[in-house]
């Protein structure tokens, strides 16, 4: 299976009370030769909702166009708390 590549868009962040960092984000596109856009989006940490939250959770920011993208990690970013973070790390990866 052929890995396929993404090039960044767009890139943010944004600070989080009570975190001692900034949350990055990401929107990727697909390389491809097809003139559909596919965007991805994609955080550096992930969190918990809350203590009884089972996992963290992970965006699932997808689309065809930026706007909706950034949208769903800026509603993902605004909501993060300081419970269970974990490190994306495939945040910097551009190849699947």
């Amino acid at each position: 299976m052929a890995l396929e590549e993404w090039i960044i868009k767009e890139e943010f962040e944004k600070p989080i009370n009570g975190y001692p960092f900034k949350i990055k984000a990401r929107i990727l596109q697909k390389k491809s030769r097809n003139s559909s856009k596919i965007y991805h989006g994609r955080v550096s940490h992930y969190c918990k909702p809350s203590e009884q939250a089972a996992g963290v959770m992970r965006p699932h920011g997808h689309g065809n166009n930026i706007d909706s993208v950034r949208r769903e990690l800026n509603i993902y970013i605004d909501t993060f708390t300081s419970i269970g973070v974990e490190v994306n790390e495939d945040f910097d990866r551009l190849k699947y």
